[in-house]
């Protein structure tokens, strides 16, 4: 069990999808559209069918992936926190309080990005900033979140985590 990123594709929003033979609403905590009548079990079922097909993104996302099994991302928490906050302090800010769920406003996706950027760079160029055993998950975490950040920039919508 880990930490996993998103960036929800903007097809629902945008009118870029199939249309649905049921009523959906956006669902804001996971940025994906959802069914208005949550009782209905065949409705699910149809809504399923059609969100295989509904637009080029599977799932509707525009890019995801894992970042950490939990103890890592405590463990890069505790390196941020400590080390970073005048480097990356809306990163710090986010991932201090990063839980099972949530997302991060493509506001601060923005500065993020430039923060988690210049972390990669400061650590790249100083080795002893780090443990050595923490250097290589770490600039792999930085690299993968790098990228969902820019994506989300990209994309025009927030980055959530699950």
């Amino acid at each position: 069990m880990g930490l996993d990123a998103y960036v929800p594709c903007r097809c629902f929003q945008n009118g870029l999808t199939k249309p649905a033979p049921f009523e959906l609403e956006l669902d804001v905590e996971s940025g994906h559209p959802d069914l208005r009548d949550h009782g209905n079990s065949s409705l699910w079922e149809a809504y399923n069918s059609w969100e295989a097909t509904a637009c080029e993104h599977e799932g509707f996302d525009y890019d995801g992936d894992w970042m950490q099994n939990w103890s890592g991302v405590r463990r890069f928490g505790d390196i941020v926190t400590t080390r970073a906050r005048t480097i990356c302090p809306n990163l710090v800010g986010e991932w201090a309080y990063v839980g099972n769920g949530g997302h991060v406003p493509l506001d601060v996706c923005v500065v993020m990005a430039a923060e988690a950027e210049e972390l990669e760079r400061v650590l790249r160029e100083d080795s002893a900033w780090i443990a050595s055993e923490d250097s290589g998950w770490v600039l792999d975490l930085i690299a993968r979140l790098r990228r969902l950040l820019r994506a989300a920039v990209v994309a025009g919508t927030a980055l959530h985590w699950c």
